[in-house]
Parts: structure tokens; C-alpha cells; sequence
């Protein structure tokens, strides 16, 4: 299986592609999605308000971390994921947008699109407005809310794979409570889009048990987040792009398998 221009659009506490930062995508996002696809991904890199603190780098994470609350406060914010969600994720829509036309429109070259966490906002967004440049997209532990998503991907004429999962204690945190949508409102990747989704979509609940034993009858062992006070913060909202063990499903949908049998569906 050979898949030319895969573009990945990384989530949430993310810093400038020319930063020195160890929250650099290309550190710590786009080899995870290439060991998963088996493919070369291009990423696209955004600012997304990081202010992790490392050992490693604690004085300029002490700064930085100043710095991002300062901006999200300036702005209008109480945080800066409102801050991303609401004003970063949206401003760099046209960029992206204006990137996709200029490498892939004058060729009539098509792109799949793989997006995480806040990553689905842009990634939604700007399908919207090139839906003719997109091949397919694969959404992971999305947090773009259901209410905002709906009326948007109802339109999209090609196939989405939607990666949730009940267990991400980061989306029904951060991005249910704080993406200035109201109060409690779910997140995509969290139990999928549910009933109202289109033909096209398809939501997988990656640790659903029934997908689980869905997924086991063909030989695949596929793992959502990890539980525990040691999972809560090491792997919580990532594990299902670090995990390999779940490249199966995926290689398995961007090759046109039907997984029909692993679809979830959520009220």
C-alpha cells in the first residue's frame, strides 16, 4: 500500500515550528503517525499555546508558560485552550487552506488528512472550504465538539474514520469543559459523533468492548487510552497514535477494507 501526501495536523500544547521546544511536533507527533500509517506524513505545524515545563528546559518553561497564560489572558480567555480552541485553531484555517491549494489544486492531487485532539478543529474547518482536495481524513481522540462538527461533516462527500475513545479523561476535562462551547458539551473523540452522522463517517470506539472483540475475530489486538495514575499522564489521549498495535484498523481503512463490523454508534 502506497498513499502519496498524507498531511498530519497535531492537537493542543504544541509550540512554533521553529522553537526550540521539546513540545515539537516533529519530536513528538509526526514518527508516531508515520510508524502508524507505514507512509511518509508531511505535518502541518501550528502554534498551540504550549507551556509544558520540562526538567530539561525548566527555566525557558517557566518563561513560556508566563508568557502563553499572559496572551490567553489578554485575549479574553481564562485558559489557553479556550484560547486555542476559540482564537489560534481558527486563525490558521486560511493558511492551511491556502497551503492546500497551492501544493495539490494546480496538480489535481488529493490529500488524506490524519488530525489529533484540537487538530480536527482546523482539520473540519478546512475540509469545508477544499472538500474536492480531500481523499479521506482519520480523526484521533478529536476535540471538536459534536454540536460544531455536525452541521459541517454532513456535507463532506468523502470517507471519514473517526477514532474515539470513553476513556480520555483529557477531552471530557479540557475539551468538553473548556472549549467555550457550554458546559459539558462531548467532544467527537470522545463516544464518536453518535446518531446524525452521515453514510460516510464512521465512528470506531477504539475501547468499546464490542469493537474490541470485533477487531480480535480478525486477528487485530487494538488498545484505547491507558487507566491509571501512571496512564492519566503519560499516555491518557495519546495512546491511540502511539499505540502500534492499532496500525492493523488503520492500514486496513486507508487500504478501502470494510470495517463495518468495528463501527460504533453512540446516542
Amino acid at each position: 500500500m502506497e498513499i502519496k501526501n498524507i498531511i498530519a495536523i497535531h492537537g493542543f500544547m504544541f509550540s512554533k515550528p521553529n522553537e526550540r521546544s521539546l513540545d515539537n511536533a516533529n519530536i513528538d507527533f509526526r514518527p508516531q503517525i508515520e510508524s502508524l500509517v507505514d507512509q511518509p506524513v508531511q505535518l502541518y505545524q501550528w502554534y498551540s499555546a504550549n507551556f509544558s515545563i520540562h526538567l530539561r528546559e525548566i527555566q525557558y518553561g517557566l518563561y513560556n508558560a508566563a508568557k502563553v497564560w499572559g496572551k490567553s489572558w489578554l485575549s479574553g480567555h481564562l485558559d489557553p485552550y479556550s484560547f486555542s480552541y476559540k482564537d489560534l485553531a481558527p486563525s490558521v484555517v486560511p493558511d492551511f487552506v491556502r497551503t492546500l491549494k497551492d501544493n495539490y489544486a494546480k496538480n489535481n492531487e488529493k490529500i488524506i488528512i490524519i488530525a489529533h485532539s484540537l487538530g480536527s478543529r482546523i482539520a473540519i474547518l478546512s475540509a469545508a472550504q477544499v472538500p474536492d482536495l480531500i481523499d479521506r481524513m482519520i480523526i484521533f481522540n478529536g476535540a471538536e465538539i459534536v454540536d460544531v462538527a455536525l452541521p459541517i461533516v454532513k456535507d463532506f462527500t468523502f470517507p471519514v474514520l473517526n477514532i474515539a475513545d470513553k476513556r480520555d479523561d483529557i477531552l471530557a476535562d479540557f475539551g468538553a469543559n473548556f472549549s467555550g462551547n457550554g458546559i459539558h458539551k462531548r467532544c467527537i473523540g470522545s463516544k464518536g459523533l453518535g446518531f446524525g452522522s452521515p453514510s460516510n463517517w464512521t465512528d470506531i470506539i477504539i475501547d468499546d468492548y464490542k469493537t474490541i472483540t470485533a477487531a480480535a475475530k480478525r486477528g487485530w489486538t487494538i488498545e484505547g487510552d491507558i487507566d491509571g495514575f501512571i496512564g492519566q499522564f503519560t499516555e491518557d489521549h495519546f495512546y491511540s497514535y502511539r499505540n502500534i498495535g492499532n496500525a492493523n484498523l488503520i492500514r486496513a481503512w486507508l487500504s478501502g477494507d470494510d470495517l463495518s463490523d468495528l463501527k460504533s454508534i453512540y446516542q
